[in-house]
């Protein structure tokens, strides 16, 4: 079954929902903001860092270019949904954020 995620941050509420899993996954982390997420340490796959800044990881984990104010982020992703939900999770638990994220069918 195809599926995408449906994102609610609190207590706005702000919500995302894209097509494409991968891109309601991107749009949430920039909007919680790529530094932020760096600075926290949270590891993905590999053990690798799901937001890393500077020059791409060469460690053959799959990763997607953003920019903000002037930096390069490289921001860890996976093709399962279930493993970027939990990656957002993650994320809100260690930036102390609201969020429901759900698996939804397209």
């Amino acid at each position: 079954m195809n599926t995408r995620l449906k994102v609610e941050i609190n207590p706005k509420p702000i919500k995302i929902d894209r097509p494409h899993g991968i891109d309601t996954y991107m749009d949430t982390i920039e909007y919680v903001g790529l530094e932020e997420v760096s600075r926290s340490g949270l590891k993905g796959r590999r053990n690798r860092p799901i937001v890393s800044s500077g020059e791409k990881p060469m460690d053959g984990v799959n990763y997607k270019h953003r920019t903000a104010n002037g930096k390069n982020f490289w921001v860890q992703y996976s093709s399962k949904t279930e493993v970027k939900k939990k990656w957002l999770e993650d994320i809100a638990d260690a930036l102390d954020i609201e969020i429901r994220v759900e698996v939804a069918p397209k």
